[in-house]
C-alpha cells in the first residue's frame, strides 16, 4: 500500500469568497456587532488580555545572599505550570520558565510580570531586570540606576525587519502589481528602549545578532528550542511520495514569511504539492489576492492554523518530506525547528535565523529560486531523503533542545553580570 493510499484525507479550507461563505460571514458580523454593543453596555465583561504578576518565583531554591530579579516576559506559564507550557504551540512559555530557573541558579529570586502589562509598578528594588517591548523603557526608568538592564529580543532589530518587509512588499508589487498593506504588522515591529539596555539577549544566531550591531551594545545569541512533540515514525514513511510534498508552516504575516513567493513558485509546478499551515483566515486581503492559487490549484492545499500536538499535524508530517520557510526576518524560526524535529528537511532563508549543517539557504530568495530548489530536492533518491530526515532530527535535538537554550542563556547571563561588576 502506498502512502497516498494509506494516508487519511486532510481537511482543507474552502474559498471564503464563495456565495455560501459570504452569507456565513454576514451572520458572523452580526454576532460580532451584538457582542460589541454588549461590551459597551456592560464594560465589566471585558477581560484582561494578561494574567497578574507572580512574585517570589523559586523553581530552584535560591541560596544566600539572595538577590532579586524582575522578568518582564510571559507570566502565564508561572500560573499554569510546566505541563501547560509543554502543550503550547510555541517554545516561549517553556523558555520563560527556563529563564526564571537560570536566574534562581544564579542567586536571584524572580518576580514575573507579563510583557503586555503596561501598568505594573515595581514595589521594591531589583538587582537585575530582563524585559522587552512595550514596557522595557518604562520599567527601566523606574528602577535604581545600578540595576543590570537586559533587553530580551525575540526577533531581528526593528529597523532591519521593517526594511526587509517593505522590500518584500515592493517586490510583490513589481512582480504581480499587487499592493498589500501591512500596517498592523509594521506597527507591531518595535524594540522601544533597546538603546538604554546594558546588554541584549537575542533569540537567534549570529545573523540575528548582526541586525543589532549598529547599537554598539554587548549582544548575545540564545538558541530557540523544539517543542516536545511526539516523535515521527520514519520507518513507516513512504519517502518516494513524500519527496513530492512540501509543508509551509508559519504564523502571521504571510508576505513577511514568504507565502506569496512560495505560491508563485508552486502554481507553476503542478506535480509538486504544497501544504499550507498558517493563519490564512486572518488575512483576507492576501486570500483575495491569491484566491486562484489557493483554491483553484489541485497541488496547493490551504489547511489553515494547525495544532502541532494534533493527529492532523502528524498526518501532514507523514505526508511531506520538506519544509519551506522563505521568511525575510526572524529571531530564530520556531516553526522550522519544530518541523526539523519531525524530520522535515528545511528549505529556508538565511534570515530565518537558523544555522544549518548543510549551510544551504534560499539566498537571494525569489519564486524562481524556490521553484528551482524544490524541483531539485523532489528528485533526490528516496534513500537520500530518508537519511537527510534522520540527520535533520538529530540536528534539531542536539542544537535546539531546552538544555541548549539553558546553557546559552546562562552563559549570556553570567557574561552580563560579570560585565556589570568590572
Amino acid at each position: 500500500m502506498t502512502m497516498a493510499q494509506s494516508q487519511p484525507n486532510i481537511a482543507e479550507l474552502t474559498d471564503p469568497f464563495s456565495l455560501s461563505k459570504v452569507v456565513e460571514r454576514a451572520t458572523a458580523r452580526t454576532r460580532n456587532v451584538a457582542a460589541k454593543v454588549l461590551r459597551l453596555v456592560r464594560p465589566e465583561i471585558a477581560k484582561s488580555t494578561y494574567l497578574p504578576p507572580v512574585f517570589n518565583v523559586e523553581i530552584e531554591p535560591v541560596a544566600a545572599p539572595r538577590k532579586r530579579a524582575l522578568l518582564n516576559y510571559l507570566v502565564k506559564p508561572f500560573h499554569l505550570g510546566q505541563e501547560s507550557a509543554d502543550r503550547h504551540s510555541y517554545s516561549n512559555e517553556s523558555i520563560a520558565r527556563m529563564m526564571a530557573r537560570s536566574l534562581n541558579r544564579n542567586g536571584y529570586v524572580v518576580d514575573v510580570v507579563d510583557w503586555l502589562d503596561t501598568t505594573f509598578q515595581p514595589a521594591c528594588d531589583y538587582d537585575l531586570f530582563i524585559g522587552m517591548t512595550p514596557s522595557f523603557q518604562r520599567l527601566a526608568n523606574l528602577l535604581k540606576p545600578d540595576t543590570i538592564k537586559i533587553y530580551w529580543a525575540t526577533r531581528s532589530h526593528a529597523s532591519f525587519e521593517k526594511a526587509a518587509l517593505q522590500a518584500r512588499l515592493d517586490a510583490l508589487y513589481k512582480r504581480r502589481g499587487l499592493s498589500l498593506r501591512e500596517d498592523e504588522l509594521f506597527a507591531g515591529i518595535r524594540d522601544d528602549g533597546v538603546e538604554s539596555a546594558d546588554a541584549i539577549f537575542v533569540i537567534g544566531n549570529q545573523q540575528t545578532v548582526s541586525t543589532y550591531d549598529h547599537l554598539g551594545l554587548p549582544t548575545y545569541a540564545v538558541t530557540n528550542a523544539c517543542l516536545p512533540i511526539k516523535k515521527p515514525e520514519l520507518d513507516a514513511k513512504d519517502f518516494a511520495t513524500a519527496r513530492k510534498n512540501f509543508l509551509f508552516l508559519s504564523s502571521w504575516g504571510l508576505v513577511h514569511k514568504g507565502l506569496d513567493q512560495t505560491l508563485d513558485a508552486f502554481s507553476k509546478m503542478p506535480d509538486l504539492h504544497l501544504w499550507i499551515c498558517a493563519p490564512l483566515k486572518d488575512d483576507r486581503a492576501f486570500l483575495r489576492a491569491y484566491r486562484t492559487e489557493l483554491f483553484d490549484r489541485s497541488n496547493i492545499h490551504p489547511i489553515g492554523w494547525v495544532d502541532l500536538h494534533s493527529e492532523k499535524f502528524r498526518h501532514l508530517v507523514n505526508r511531506c518530506a520538506f519544509q519551506l520557510f522563505p521568511s525575510c526576518a526572524e529571531g530564530m524560526a520556531g516553526s522550522v525547528l519544530n518541523g526539523m524535529s519531525q524530520g522535515l528537511i528545511p528549505l529556508i532563508t538565511r534570515e530565518s535565523g537558523i544555522d544549518l549543517a548543510s549551510n544551504s539557504y534560499l539566498d537571494p530568495c525569489s519564486p524562481e529560486l524556490i521553484g528551482k530548489v524544490a524541483t531539485e530536492v523532489s528528485n533526490w533518491p528516496s534513500e537520500k531523503v530518508r537519511n537527510e530526515a534522520i540527520l535533520t532530527i538529530k540536528e534539531a535535538e542536539t542544537a535546539h533542545s531546552f538544555d541548549a537554550v539553558l546553557s546559552q542563556f546562562e552563559s549570556a547571563l553570567r557574561a552580563a553580570i560579570g560585565m556589570s561588576q568590572t
